[in-house]
């Protein structure tokens, strides 16, 4: 998954960008809300942050849980940030026996937070 993330500083751009033509063929669908709260974690030492990763606890209104963790691939000179992302699903008994698991992305959160 790649996301932009770039400020919109001039007077209607954000306009402009919503209204502009899709690529590959793609139509706006319709609007959707929805309430999801986002809690970002990392060690002490901040062993994640120090090799450009974020770990996120992602909980969505109708209760559903998963576990994100995001990688910065590259920057580009223009500020654009190429973005890794693995995600699971959190399992019975919450966050950290989702990430004692054998998934990706519990595996890459051990290699960096507790490297033998």
């Amino acid at each position: 998954m790649r996301r932009v993330c770039a400020e919109a500083l001039a007077q209607g751009a954000l306009e402009g960008i919503a209204s502009a033509s899709r690529p590959l063929g793609l139509r706006p669908g319709r609007a959707r809300h929805s309430l999801i709260r986002e809690t970002y974690f990392d060690t002490r030492e901040g062993a994640l942050a120090e090799n450009a990763l974020s770990l996120c606890l992602r909980l969505d209104a109708d209760g559903g849980q998963i576990l994100e963790l995001t990688r910065t691939l590259s920057v580009s000179l223009a500020g654009v940030a190429e973005l890794g992302t693995l995600s699971a699903p959190v399992v019975q008994g919450g966050m950290y026996a989702t990430l004692q698991g054998d998934s990706e992305l519990a595996t890459a959160v051990r290699d960096h937070v507790d490297p033998v």
